[in-house]
């Protein structure tokens, strides 16, 4: 009996040691400067999931980590989706931005600001393997595009500045324990979409709106766009905080009711005059069920019969076809945890539609797929070895280019797994998921662009081509 008492005695002394404080861990409100590491393999050599090992007094503690050519800020919030501090470190970001945005030394240049908002066993500390792959992510960015704009001739330079939004993704440190806090941080995730940081989104927005609508010499208007990245919780996260204002702006290109019959909707102008916010929204392998997404996609569906001169996506759903965190594992927890749930009984295919979409996510629904991406190998060129295309998937039928919303099954040579979403695999250092996003977004309105292209050829990704 006492073998039994003292195990479960060290066995509650190791849960309670292994539990990570929830803290704010960037204390200082200000830039410190940095200076970059010598290389994406080395950033991936040294970090940690969700905890530090930098030992005390090396651990970072500025909110704001400042590379001269470029800023990574941190926003970090409470287990309730409170902000530290009396939001200390969004005031410091947000000043920060616009000083910047203000700078005589950036007069011509386009402010980028990427939002990255983590998933489950990542935090905000200095040596956290996310917090590293975006600095990777932010680095590259920003020689790539300066570099790639010099070589088309184009005017543009690009500032791509880092938004880290940090939370509590770890809360147990225990080996094989760690994976049983799936539940708690899921709620925890929750807190956070619908808590403060919807007031980090709304301080961008007005940042961009006030920009695009104030601009005085010699600073241009509209130099500031928003891209919004969040993978796994984190996606869950961007998708409750920003799905009502995509829909909202989709909602506007529905077609309105006519009272003519030769004439059964018309398009109002309002379809054209609307400005999307934020610019680009990608969720990574999100880990939340597709029946949340059900509204969207079908504002989505509607708004294409007036929207023939869309743009690029303003959501991309990336799901990496080996995520078996998603695809396997995801489903197994949904249905335990929507046992007692009832679907619509009218008939048994809605009832097995909402069956499906409430225990699977967003990416392995197949009526939501849109493309499929994989890597194609080719030698008869002598810029690259290897190019991205898209594929609609055989599920979906014809996928209009203009459509807002895309769902993207991708292979396991460009996102490995549940996290290897920057790089496939170790020793694997080119992002080819990055570059095919990048080509997405600097697409023209109508017309591919030459600065597009150009990056398109430089880095080897080409463009989804669907229908």
């Amino acid at each position: 009996m006492k073998q039994y008492t003292l195990g479960w005695f060290f066995l509650l002394l190791s849960f309670i040691c292994g539990c990570t404080m929830q803290r704010e861990i960037r204390t200082e409100y200000g830039s410190l400067p940095m200076v970059e590491k010598p290389g994406d393999a080395f950033l991936m050599q040294f970090c940690e999931r969700g905890i530090s090992r930098s030992g005390p007094g090396r651990e970072l503690k500025n909110s704001i980590e400042d590379y001269e050519s470029y800023i990574l800020g941190y926003v970090e919030y409470s287990d309730q989706g409170w902000e530290y501090s009396a939001g200390a470190q969004r005031k410091a970001l947000m000043q920060r931005l616009n000083d910047d945005l203000r700078s005589q030394d950036f007069t011509d240049t386009v402010q980028v600001n990427i939002v990255f908002i983590h998933g489950w066993h990542h935090s905000s500390n200095s040596d956290d393997c996310n917090v590293n792959e975006f600095r990777a992510m932010l680095r590259r960015l920003n020689l790539d595009l300066n570099d790639v704009a010099k070589k088309v001739g184009s005017r543009a330079r690009f500032r791509v500045n880092g938004i880290y939004v940090g939370w509590r993704g770890e809360s147990l440190t225990v080996p094989l324990l760690r994976q049983a806090t799936i539940v708690d941080r899921l709620v925890t995730s929750e807190h956070v979409a619908k808590g403060a940081v919807r007031e980090l989104f709304a301080d961008l927005r007005n940042l961009q709106l006030t920009d695009a609508e104030t601009g005085t010499a010699p600073f241009p208007k509209g130099r500031v766009r928003t891209i919004v990245v969040g993978h796994s919780l984190g996606a869950l996260i961007a998708f409750h905080s920003l799905s009502p204002g995509l829909i909202n702006d989709l909602a506007l290109s529905k077609p309105l009711p006519s009272s003519g019959k030769a004439e059964p909707y018309v398009c109002g102008k309002a379809a054209r005059a609307r400005s999307f916010w934020p610019n680009l929204t990608v969720l990574i392998n999100p880990a939340f069920e597709a029946s949340r997404f059900e509204a969207l996609n079908n504002t989505a569906a509607e708004s294409l019969v007036c929207d023939d001169e869309s743009p690029r996506p303003k959501l991309i759903v990336v799901a990496a076809e080996n995520d078996m965190a998603t695809r396997t594992f995801f489903p197994i927890l949904r249905t335990v945890r929507s046992t007692f749930e009832q679907y619509d009984a009218t008939s048994a295919t809605m009832e097995s539609m909402e069956r499906e979409a409430n225990t699977h996510t967003v990416g392995f629904v197949d009526r939501y797929l849109t493309h499929r991406l994989e890597l194609l190998q080719i030698d008869d060129t002598d810029k690259c070895v290897n190019q991205v295309d898209a594929r609609v998937g055989a599920s979906s039928g014809s996928v209009k280019p203009s459509r807002h919303l895309w769902v993207v099954r991708v292979s396991q040579d460009i996102v490995f797994g549940h996290d290897g979403f920057l790089y496939p695999k170790d020793g694997v250092y080119e992002p080819y998921l990055l570059n095919w996003l990048v080509s997405v977004y600097l697409d023209d309105e109508k017309n591919e662009s030459p600065l597009a292209r150009s990056y398109r050829n430089y880095r080897c990704v080409l463009k989804p081509t669907p229908g």
